[in-house]
């Protein structure tokens, strides 16, 4: 009488590399869900970042230069987080030409941050489209919406002569509101 080996039990290598896959997902979930949880700033000292404006578009303000928020004391900041496939920040890209148009002599400066990092030819486009002249760059690897903790886009933050947040804006701003605040901030 012949007794068969007893078979050993084998995970197979694709459930182990499922396992593995999933449990990386998790935790890079997890890791930005406690970064968001941190909470977005909405008043006290605006996080300083640089940012390389883009080049290439004709007429942009501080064109191909590294800008620091800190540069900036002494003005009021519009910082906005777009991304060129947003309706929303379609929107409100007019808006901000506008006003920074009208006030940008008056101690206004206007800084938009493509959150989405899409700054090829979408992002180029974008700003062509709208005639944009202040000064955009990329958010590469979100390091500057990590410190405002975006949770997408469009977000707006208008930050005084002192470089506190005054205003936030998680949703898309209607013209005639930022005009109030820059009003009430002393923009006429």
């Amino acid at each position: 009488m012949s007794e068969e080996p007893a078979k050993k039990s084998r995970i197979p290598i694709g459930l182990v590399l499922l396992a593995v896959l999933i449990v990386a997902v998790l935790a890079v979930m997890a890791w930005r869900l406690s970064i968001v949880s941190q909470g977005r700033p909405t008043s006290g000292p605006a996080p300083d970042f640089s940012m390389t404006v883009f080049d290439d578009i004709e007429g942009m303000e501080y064109a191909g230069e590294t800008i620091t928020l800190s540069q900036f004391r002494g003005q009021i900041v519009i910082l906005n987080f777009w991304a060129s496939w947003c309706d929303p920040c379609r929107d409100e890209a007019e808006a901000l030409e506008n006003i920074w148009r009208l006030y940008r002599d008056q101690g206004l400066i206007v800084i938009g941050v493509d959150h989405a990092a899409d700054g090829g030819p979408a992002a180029r486009e974008y700003m062509l489209e709208f005639g944009i002249s202040y000064p955009n760059g990329l958010d590469m690897g979100s390091k500057i919406g990590d410190l405002y903790h975006i949770t997408g886009v469009p977000e707006t933050f208008v930050i005084d002569r002192d470089g506190n947040i005054v205003e936030v804006f998680v949703r898309p701003f209607r013209e005639s509101e930022m005009l109030d605040i820059l009003e009430r901030l002393g923009v006429e």
